[in-house]
């Protein structure tokens, strides 16, 4: 299946996505903050639901999440996830370093109130070599509520 974004185009095989996240198991960590997003994911937005879906992604049951920013009333999260296909087309930009090292500047885009961008590096941050090949990753940031009764830390 193919779908366009103002600043992507994706070849998505849909059928093997959401295979691979139905037989995953959800998404564990012990940290307070993976705990929260744990117990807020379910108030994702409605269009945030929507999208990952298309792309056959069980938002429960993402590779990796980590907190970006938290205060009092809410946590930024930065999420990465995995999706059978390939990137056809981005407008990545290319930079050089001063020693003339070529580096590319990643496009974030705004979908469905998530910060949102593509990447055919595999992350080293996580594992999923039982993942179909060919496959790309998406990382999205979103907010959610603080939803735990006690709070242990705030950084």
């Amino acid at each position: 299946m193919r779908i366009k974004t103002s600043k992507y185009i994706l070849e998505v095989d849909y059928e093997k996505t959401k295979e691979y996240y139905t037989n995953a198991q959800q998404y564990e960590c012990e940290c307070i903050y993976c705990k929260n997003y744990i117990a807020a994911a379910s108030g994702l937005p409605k269009e945030t639901k929507e999208f990952l879906e298309i792309l056959g992604i069980d938002y429960m049951k993402i590779a990796l999440v980590s907190k970006l920013y938290a205060d009092e009333n809410k946590v930024s999260y930065d999420c990465y996830c995995r999706i059978a296909g390939w990137i056809m087309s981005n407008h990545a930009v290319e930079k050089r370093t001063q020693d003339n090292r070529v580096y590319y500047v990643r496009v974030v885009e705004e979908i469905a109130e998530m910060g949102i961008f593509f990447h055919d590096d595999r992350n080293i941050f996580y594992d999923c070599h039982d993942f179909p090949d060919p496959c790309f990753e998406m990382n999205f940031k979103v907010f959610l509520p603080w939803k735990l009764e006690k709070r242990e830390e705030l950084q």
